[in-house]
């Protein structure tokens, strides 16, 4: 059986908070409880089937951040780089790529790199 839910942005002594309900219980969640909430919401969803699709959907609006804030140092015990990324939605978000995919990665961001600066940027009328 489906509960419904319910969650809505409130402001509350001049902040910004979720009130959630879900069945007749109701929850006030400001945005240190809702980062834990989605980190932990992250690891059951990577532990449920299906499993995220590894493909890009062509129709789905993908959340992007602008001129996100990043960091990289080499893995402390695997031949790689771990990455992170900061989404001002989802928070830090880190991803560990081998040293074999980095040059791949490194390739596919020069080409675009090289295309970029070779064609002039077009701008509206």
């Amino acid at each position: 059986m489906q509960r419904p839910m319910n969650i809505e942005m409130v402001q509350r002594d001049g902040v910004n908070r979720l009130a959630v309900r879900i069945g007749s219980r109701d929850m006030l969640l400001d945005g240190a409880d809702v980062e834990a909430l989605i980190e932990r919401l992250s690891y059951y969803r990577a532990a449920m089937k299906p499993a995220i699709a590894e493909r890009l959907s062509p129709t789905h609006r993908y959340q992007v951040e602008l001129d996100p804030c990043w960091h990289a140092e080499p893995h402390p015990a695997m031949d790689g780089l771990v990455m992170l990324f900061r989404h001002s939605g989802y928070g830090w978000t880190g991803f560990f790529i081998p040293h074999d995919r980095l040059d791949a990665l490194h390739r596919e961001c020069r080409r675009y790199v090289d295309t970029a600066a070779a064609e002039p940027a077009m701008l509206p009328n």
